[in-house]
């Protein structure tokens, strides 16, 4: 018997954290399969005067070391 009720419960847990996680997902509070909005790009993110007159950045592809950006 106890093994049936853990089971449910293990059960009613994994589809409450799933549905939440769906939420979430529809309302972009989270990124996944459902996400509507496109990620940010990095020039509008470089320009923020918050960062200062002089901003520069690299990202570098930690297996193969080729510069990306």
């Amino acid at each position: 018997m106890r093994r049936a009720v853990a089971a449910i419960t293990g059960s009613a847990v994994c589809v409450l954290l799933l549905a939440g996680y769906g939420a979430l997902d529809v309302t972009d509070a989270v990124p996944g399969p459902l996400t509507t909005t496109p990620p940010p790009t990095a020039s509008p993110l470089l320009a923020d005067p918050a960062l200062g007159p002089g901003v520069s950045a690299s990202v570098v592809d930690a297996v193969t070391g080729a510069v990306l950006y």
